[in-house]
Parts: C-alpha cells; structure tokens; sequence
C-alpha cells in the first residue's frame, strides 16, 4: 500500500485526472473497481468498505493490478511529454525499429541514421550502442550499407560507452567513500581510479576528462583539499591538451574544465596561474557567437571578483557584484546565491557592516531550503558570516543566540565529518561566547597562534584562510582586509 500512495502522491492534479481515463479506456467491465480504490487512495485512505465487500484476497490483487497500471501510465505519460533531445532521439530510434520489423526498410534505415547524427552530436553513447545494434541487424536489406563501416562504428562507440560505465564506476565510489569519511584523500581517489579502470594517461574524451575534474572538484569543495587534488587537475589538462581532443562540439565541456582549473589554483592561491585559466575561459566563452556566455557569465564573474579581492583590487571585486545585472540571470539562481554571499563577505573585509547586513537579510529561507538549493558548505559560511556580524556589530544576544543555534544544528555533522578547521574555530567561538575578555589572555592567544599553523600555509584552503584571518585581526588588534592578505601571501 505504501509503495502505490507513494506513487500517487507524485501525480498533479491534471495527471490523476488523465490517469482515470486512462483507466477507463482500459477496464473492459464495468463492475472493475480500480477507479474507486484509485479516488480512495487519493484521498489519503484505504477503501475498508471495498475490502469488505469484495474480500481481502480480492482487494490485495486488486491493489496489486493499480500499482501496475499505475506504473505503465508513468512510464508511457513521461515519454509523452518529455521534450529534451535525447528522448527526441529515443523516440526516432523507437519509431525506425517498428518501421524496419514492418519491413519498410529504406525508411527506417534513413531514420536511424537521423537519429545516430543526433546522438554523435550529444555524446549518447548508450544510444548509439543500440542504433548500431539495430543497423547491424537490418545492414543486409540494403546493399548500399557498408557493413565493415557500421562495425568499426560500432566498436568505437563500444569503448567510449565503457568508458563511461568506468566514469560512473569511479564516481559511485568517491560518493561512498566520502559519504562516510573525508580522511585519507589520495588514497581514495587511487582507490576508485583502480576498481573503475580509468588510467588519465589513456585516451580519455573531454567528455570523460571534464566528468573526472568535476568529480575531483567535488571532492575539492568538500573536503577543501585542492592543494592535494591539484596534481591530478593538471594531469588531466595537460593530457587533454596534448591529444588535441577539444573541437567545437565539445566547447561547453571545455569552458568548464576551464572553470573547475581557474577554481582550483585559486584555492590554492596561485592566483598568476587561475588569472591564465580565467582569461581562456573567456576567450571560449564568446567563440561561437557567444553561444554559452550568458550560461558562464555568473560563474566567471564570481571567480573575477575573488582573483581582484584576494589580490588586493577590493573596490573593483565589489563593484563588479554590485553592478551585476542579478535579473538577467534570474533563473541561474544558484549561483546568484554565490555572488552575493561572496559581496557580503567583501564588505564584511571592509568593514562595511551596514552592506553587509543588508545582504544577509535578502536570505530570508530556512538552513534546511538553502542546504537542499546550495549545499552545506554554502549555508555554513552563511551562518558563520552571520555570527561574526553579530560579533562586531556588539550585538551580544544575538551572536550568543546564533552560536547556540548553529552548535545544535551543525556541530554533529562537523564531528561526523571530521571537519577539524572548522571545529577549531566553533571551540574558539564558544570560548569568546563565554568570556569576551579572553582575546586579551596572552596565553590563550598563544594557543590560537598553535592551532592555526598546524599545517603548511601553503596546503590551507583560501576560505579557511579567510575565517582564521579574522581571529588574527582579532589577536593583533589589525585591519581585517590587509591582514586577510598578508596571510594569503604567506608560504
């Protein structure tokens, strides 16, 4: 029963209303009972009348069949209705089939090569694997088809395909993985490079070569490890540059790669190396007449404002997020979130508190809206920026009140994921909650110092660096924006 008021509760309005019919067109008696159990479970509740009268056996069959029915309607109703290209090319495969088991052969052949342009042009290499199958099956109807030539099609379009098998492989692993822990980086990641079979010297698409760094830029943003991952990024680029696999119809996949390497040398401050891969990023964005600049356009303006504010061009970086056209790209949403915490955050280097409050309060949904929307790392640098406002601002109940509500909700999950940095700084948040005058306690201020150079600064993750810039501030009793920058030269 669960499984059936599931489904029905995934159903609108209109679709329940289409799945009656469809039922209606079905029932060959009009005694069946389907349409009045369907209408019950609608409503939230079992037909106990129903159940009653026709018996329990009966009613559980009846059950049964609906679940069924139910099930086909989706998976006959989403075809229907799906527009994107690849059911396109679903349905033209769907359609040459029945016309070449109707022995209309000329048609179908001429249908299933549309559909194969179309899939070489996505990359679609599970579809391609059937429309090869298909042409390989009917290739002797037509004497005109070289056979040799769909063969090797074939088996090309073999090994791309199991490639990608070993990329999903690979990236199933890395999601287990660090489901669970974050430690042990590399070892991971070799791990995973294994069990998948994937070598980055061997002849990897861009495709694949941008599914890999996406997957190690994931790692990346959780685990703010880039100076670690860092190697394998340019091992990736360096291997995609060198076989020369960039062309036109993978310019997208390129402009990212572009993004994810301009992303990881700033994290790890080689902000020469990240102003090299921005400006190419560029350069691809407007090829093509500009085919996928307004799609890019909020990613490279973020990472331009970071490389201007952490390279001491502060007023360009806040002007560029505050000239930002946010209506235009509207329904890049997401990453409008991006821009704008990162301009609060600018301001709060000012200290511009006043700015900053007042972008902090456009963010107006739930911990639980902006963690489904944005993710984790995201909301908590927005809660942390919350309580260092408060702090400054001398706002003394509030930041104690924020600081109790952000312990309760996230410290569990920063203990389950060993988040040490960031627990370091809650201990020495809830310290300064309790006692103001300890940032005067020259020993515990030693301590501090410890606990933040515990690791080479050169491996430390640029954000990471921003939020211990601000206890130094403290510590030292200096500007928060030249301190943040003296540290971001530090090696």
């Amino acid at each position: 029963m669960y499984h059936l008021s599931l489904l029905i509760e995934t159903l609108s309005d209109q679709e329940k209303r289409k799945f009656i019919r469809f039922l209606g067109k079905r029932n060959k008696r009009v005694d069946v009972k389907n349409i009045e159990l369907f209408k019950q479970l609608e409503e939230g509740k079992e037909d106990v009348k129903l159940k009653t009268t026709i018996g329990s056996g009966a009613y559980h069959a009846l059950r049964k069949r609906l679940l069924d029915t139910l099930l086909d309607f989706i998976a006959v109703h989403s075809f229907e209705t799906e527009t994107s290209e690849e059911y396109e090319i679903l349905k033209l495969l769907l359609t040459a089939r029945i016309l070449l088991e109707q022995k209309h052969y000329a048609l179908g052949l001429n249908i299933l090569s549309k559909a194969e342009r179309q899939a070489k042009d996505l990359d679609l290499f599970n579809i391609l694997n059937e429309i090869y199958y298909t042409k390989i099956q009917f290739a002797h109807q037509n004497s005109k088809i070289d056979l040799s030539s769909i063969l090797l099609d074939y088996q090309s379009n073999k090994a791309n395909l199991e490639q990608e098998e070993n990329l999903n492989i690979f990236y199933a692993i890395i999601q287990r993985e660090f489901s669970d822990t974050t430690t042990d980086l590399l070892s991971i990641i070799d791990k995973a490079f294994s069990l998948s079979n994937i070598h980055i010297e061997s002849n990897i698409s861009i495709r694949s070569s941008y599914k890999l760094i996406e997957t190690l830029n994931k790692v990346g943003h959780h685990s703010r490890k880039y100076y670690q991952l860092l190697p394998l990024f340019e091992k990736l680029f360096i291997n995609l540059k060198t076989k020369n696999k960039y062309d036109s119809k993978n310019l997208f996949y390129f402009i990212q790669i572009l993004y994810y390497m301009t992303n990881a040398y700033f994290r790890v401050r080689k902000f020469s190396e990240a102003h090299s891969y921005l400006h190419l990023m560029h350069e691809k964005m407007i090829e093509q007449q500009n085919k996928f600049y307004k799609r890019f356009t909020p990613q490279f303006t973020l990472l331009q404002a970071l490389l201007y504010n952490y390279t001491g061009e502060a007023s360009s970086a806040i002007a560029l997020l505050e000239q930002f056209d946010y209506n235009t790209y509207k329904n890049q949403f997401t990453q409008l979130l991006d821009l704008r915490l990162t301009l609060a955050l600018l301001h709060f280097q000012q200290n511009n508190l006043k700015n900053t409050s007042g972008i902090l309060n456009e963010f107006t949904h739930t911990d639980t809206w902006y963690v489904e929307k944005t993710g984790i790392t995201w909301t908590l640098k927005k809660n942390i920026l919350e309580i260092l406002l408060f702090f400054e601002k001398n706002e003394i109940d509030l930041f104690d009140s924020r600081f109790k509500s952000f312990k309760k909700r996230y410290l569990n999950y920063l203990k389950a994921n060993k988040e040490k940095r960031v627990l370091q700084f809650v201990q020495i948040l809830n310290d300064i909650s309790k006692n103001r005058d300890i940032l005067n306690d020259h020993q515990y201020l030693e301590k501090i110092q410890i606990a933040l150079t515990n690791l080479p600064s050169v491996e430390e993750d640029i954000f990471e660096m921003s939020i211990y810039a601000w206890l130094k501030s403290k510590i030292n009793n200096t500007d928060l924006y030249s301190t943040t920058l003296v540290l971001m030269n530090s090696n």
